[in-house]
């Protein structure tokens, strides 16, 4: 055998040393807070997220809503009776009769009065959903009609589709409002990744935007696609299926949550863990309740109190929350003996580069 040379050998140490330090966790730095005192002891959020939107969070003073930055900063006061996450650099706010939609400084750009309309959601890929009366239409940003009110419900816009509800049926339309799919089902949910989960009688399965069922109706639950798999459920089990049908990871589970960053939040033996696309246990069942794993932090509750873990299962924020949001943008709103701070992530957690491959 030939022997390695000085230089070689010193090299093979040193790479051998590199993968040893990159095998080893890696310990966070604690979070830098930002205290938010204009908010109240009592105060909740009231965004679809819980999280910051494009840079800014809902938060509440007594009854009535305002925004704050990441730096927490107050942008828009207080003044709303009802807000929503900013989406589209527009967000929507009711001040008392009135529906409004402001831009990210507070400028109002437009609004409907009540009770003609009834209610208004956030923007999605330029049309946002109002209600009129008991019928459900969309708008574009400039406030006029762009699809008629004449739906019992819908869904936002997403891949320029969006589930419509007529009159007791659910079907798809575009965004001219022409019929894509014609309603036929008793629920429906939006498209994700190509794939829409939709239900016929008590069962779910799963078509693609011609309207072709291409995972049989299967189900008794279904969840959209994320990162090329859905939870399903059967017989009161959870597991995973793949964009083909296959149930890669058996149906075993109490409930599940969607994959992201490359791991699931599961629930077993009333405990809450998370696993990885081979149906590997990634991180103990040993919590009460955890959330998606969201910019390379997952956050778990214990005993009513919620801290973060990080994808090694460390926990890198201890759990001592009252309340807290996902990480967006590198920041969390969190709540604490009744006040309100805005975390910033700890150095060194960071989200994988693309999701591990499952079947296609």
């Amino acid at each position: 055998m030939k022997m390695l040379s000085k230089y070689g050998a010193m090299a093979l140490g040193v790479s051998f040393l590199l993968l040893l330090l990159s095998a080893m966790p890696v310990l966070a730095s604690q979070p830098t807070q930002i205290l938010l005192p204009e908010v109240q002891s009592d105060a909740r959020y009231s965004g679809e997220s819980g999280q910051f939107s494009e840079g800014m969070a809902v938060v509440k003073k007594g009854s009535q809503y305002g925004y704050v930055d990441k730096t927490g900063r107050q942008v828009i006061d207080f003044l709303y009776d009802e807000a929503l996450d900013f989406h589209g650099g527009m967000a929507v706010v009711r001040k008392g009769e009135k529906w409004l939609y402001i831009d990210l400084t507070g400028r109002e750009l437009f609004s409907f009065s009540r009770p003609e309309y009834e209610y208004a959601l956030s923007f999605s890929e330029g049309l946002a959903p109002v209600r009129k009366g008991t019928k459900w239409g969309y708008i574009n940003d400039k406030g006029r009609e762009i699809i008629p009110f004449e739906y019992a419900d819908v869904k936002s816009f997403s891949n320029g589709i969006a589930a419509v509800k007529k009159p007791v049926k659910w079907g798809y339309i575009d965004k001219t409002g022409r019929e894509l799919i014609a309603v036929q089902y008793d629920e429906a949910r939006n498209f994700k990744e190509g794939l829409a989960a939709v239900k016929i009688g008590d069962k779910w399965g799963y078509i693609d935007t011609a309207g072709q069922t291409v995972i049989g109706f299967l189900y008794d639950e279904a969840k959209d696609f994320s990162e090329g798999a859905a939870a399903v459920q059967r017989n009161g089990k959870w597991g995973f299926i793949a964009r083909n049908g296959q149930e890669f990871i058996s149906l075993q589970y109490e409930t599940a949550k969607d994959f992201s960053d490359g791991l699931a939040a599961v629930k077993k033996v009333s405990k809450w863990g998370y696993i990885d696309k081979t149906g590997r246990e990634y991180i103990a069942f040993a919590y009460d309740w955890a959330k998606n794993f969201c910019e390379g932090m997952g956050l778990v509750v214990q005993n009513n109190m919620v801290g973060y873990v990080n994808r090694s299962g460390q926990e890198v924020i201890r759990v001592q929350y009252e309340q807290a949001g996902d990480f967006r943008d590198g920041v969390a709103l969190v709540s604490k003996d009744g006040k309100w701070s805005i975390l910033k992530k700890p150095l060194g957690i960071t989200a994988p580069a693309h999701a591990p491959a499952i079947y296609s």
